[in-house]
């Protein structure tokens, strides 16, 4: 997984959205506790407009990995 997410987060320097999404989905795929994609996904998502979907993945994130103040407060925000 970690080459995707990698590749992703390549992609959102870039500022090629599509491909980033794309990215840490397949890393998501192969490793589904990957909090940080799933953080990362969310961050695309708020940028895209698609507060639905960034909400999904912050639960998610949370749900792995409860220790995370920031994301707390940033689902707390969208919610």
């Amino acid at each position: 997984p970690s080459p995707h997410f990698n590749l992703g987060i390549l992609y959102t320097g870039l500022g090629e959205n599509k491909k980033a999404i794309e990215s840490f989905q397949e890393a998501l795929k192969r490793a589904p506790s990957m909090y940080a994609a799933h953080n990362e996904m969310a961050d695309l998502y708020v940028r895209s407009g698609r507060q639905s979907s960034a909400i999904t993945h912050l639960k998610k994130s949370i749900e792995i990995n409860p220790n995370q103040p920031e994301v707390m407060s940033t689902l707390r925000h969208y919610e």
